[in-house]
């Protein structure tokens, strides 16, 4: 390793004498060559923004946390011993502003940055900075619950966040990273998994942006000669009563009507069971379609968050990727629920591709789809722009090597 102007040896490996067998290397730095600064976070930690939110939302969360300190706690718990004599309406109003306080609360945690410690075992720790409105201003590390994040056997939600963790706190500076991405999901980001008809039939694609899959049914004409052939023979009928005594052409006049409306029904009735016919064609067709990787598959599903204002216009990837894990760490059940669909999404890719019921499954939950195509997405950049770094040599070094002497 060099120096930062590549002019100077840095690290080298020094002689094997007095090793014991480890791996000793000779360290040479200067204090010229950091780069690091306050803001810059320790190995293996990474940073993950907080969700954009409106202005009204941040006054309100101003206005309740510029209230003073006694206000947010009831009056009868400064009281010990006092709660026999509250009456329920005290009891309701305290509680009341209890949870108002937890609610507060929460809001005031995820307007925060987190930082999490990721290591060979996916998680160890989640802090957000808190400030307490008192005359001292004093910084305290709140540690977040992150139970439900933690790598478990039978569950993946832990997998899930650490790759996606990892993906976004590699970056062209980053050298080494504990934690790494298991193969198997390094290979389904890369992998094409998604058919692009799919993503049209339910409205998150436009016509323009996929190939032609579908069959086209061209069924003008035909409508038009039937309807023509129905009208001559109503035409033809008509003339053939005007030639009748008023008896039977009254008569005449009733069997025709009845036959008409029995052949606009079974008109009808052919027209939806058509119709119905071609759905499940379309559908068949669908998911027979040219299949997308994760990657151009993000590209659309975030344009079209964009266009359901889930996200700023100017949120790329990577900031949707951030806010999300950010979620994650926050919300238990969104976290469920996002790697519920990263798990749906990675099976029907192991088995060959999307069956009908994924198909409702994702018609029925596309913002969580679409949520998990950005993380997969980011777990793909990553994985094939780390692939032969100084990154993954010093990985692969760490595993060989347990103990590394400094001479």
């Amino acid at each position: 390793m060099t120096s930062p102007d590549g002019k100077e040896d840095a690290l080298t490996i020094a002689p094997s004498d007095d090793a014991d067998g480890n791996l000793s290397l000779a360290v040479a730095w200067s204090s010229s060559w950091i780069t690091r600064d306050y803001a810059t976070l320790p190995p293996y930690w990474v940073r993950l923004p907080p969700p954009p939110v409106k202005e009204t939302a941040v006054e309100e969360v101003q206005a309740e946390g510029s209230q003073p300190e006694s206000s947010a706690v009831p009056e009868y718990e400064s009281r010990p011993g006092s709660e026999k004599g509250l009456t329920k309406d005290e009891v309701s109003r305290g509680n009341s502003i209890e949870l108002d306080s937890i609610q507060n609360e929460s809001r005031v945690r995820s307007n925060k940055p987190i930082t999490c410690q990721i290591s060979l075992s996916g998680i160890i720790s989640a802090l957000t900075q808190q400030e307490f409105y008192s005359n001292q201003s004093s910084v305290n590390l709140d540690s977040l619950y992150i139970d439900h994040l933690r790598i478990t056997p039978g569950r993946s939600n832990g997998v899930w966040f650490a790759s996606a963790a990892t993906a976004l706190g590699t970056s062209s500076q980053t050298i080494l990273w504990n934690y790494k991405i298991p193969d198997e999901i390094l290979y389904f980001a890369r992998k094409e998994t998604v058919p692009c008809g799919v993503l049209e039939v339910i409205g998150m694609v436009d016509e323009s942006d996929t190939p032609e899959w579908a069959t086209k049914h061209h069924d003008y004409g035909a409508s038009l000669d039937q309807f023509t052939r129905q009208r001559q023979q109503q035409q033809a009928a008509m003339a053939a009563e005007a030639r009748m005594a008023p008896a039977q052409r009254e008569a005449a006049a009733r069997d025709r009507m009845r036959q008409e409306n029995e052949q606009r029904m079974q008109d009808m009735r052919d027209k939806l069971r058509t119709q119905q016919q071609r759905r499940d064609q379309r559908m068949l067709e669908a998911l027979q379609s040219p299949k997308w990787d994760g990657k151009l598959v993000a590209e659309h599903c975030l344009r079209w968050l964009k266009g359901k204002n889930c996200w700023d216009e100017r949120s790329t990837a990577k900031d949707v990727a951030g806010f999300l894990l950010h979620k994650m760490v926050l919300d238990g059940e969104f976290s469920a629920e996002l790697c519920r669909m990263l798990d749906r999404w990675k099976a029907w890719g192991e088995v060959g591709g999307m069956k009908k019921d994924d198909y409702l499954f994702l018609q029925e939950n596309q913002t969580m789809f679409s949520n998990a195509a950005i993380l997969v997405a980011l777990i793909r950049d990553t994985s094939t722009a780390s692939e032969g770094t100084v990154s993954m040599d010093l990985q692969e070094c760490l595993r060989m090597w347990k103990k590394v002497r400094l001479g």
